[in-house]
């Protein structure tokens, strides 16, 4: 495969704790359990650190966390990809073997290179496309919140 990444790990990190964690193996990966057990936590962890602006909800059960980390393996050459961002809100920052760390801006920036998002846009093969916008065919830069609800869905959208 080219394009494209897979999720391998979801992973709450703070001082003196050990890792709250979660991994994923290739295809499709589901969240089950009982009621208040934190599915819809994990959900809005994955998608905070993929970029979006809603920090996850406060729990009892993530105090003494500081961070949310995802990694993702990119399908192109198997590059492991680690994306850090603070439950505080920030920028994201981007780690793999053999290249220099990077600070991801955590909004999307049309024409930016140094966005979370069109660090993901790149590696899905995606990273020039526009979205039409109206009837006249007015465009945009696409962003990776425009398919992100595609990547994680949750129990409500499920519903």
């Amino acid at each position: 495969m080219g394009f494209g990444f897979a999720l391998r790990r979801l992973a709450l990190i703070g001082p003196g704790k050990d890792p709250a964690e979660l991994t994923f193996t290739r295809g499709l990966n589901v969240i089950a359990g009982a009621s208040d057990t934190g599915k819809s936590f994990v959900a809005q962890c994955l998608d905070y650190a993929l970029g979006s602006s809603a920090q996850p909800k406060e729990i009892p059960e993530a105090e003494g966390y500081c961070s949310v980390v995802v990694e993702i393996e990119a399908n192109s050459d198997q590059r492991v990809y680690s994306l850090e961002r603070s439950l505080r809100g920030g920028e994201v920052l981007c780690k793999t073997n053999g290249r220099a760390d990077r600070v991801l801006a955590a909004k999307h920036q049309g024409g930016k290179e140094d966005t979370v998002s069109q660090f993901l846009l790149d590696l899905s093969g995606l990273g020039t496309k526009r979205v039409r916008t109206n009837e006249r065919g007015t465009t945009r830069p696409l962003s990776f919140r425009d398919i992100a609800r595609l990547v994680i869905v949750d129990e409500e959208t499920v519903i």
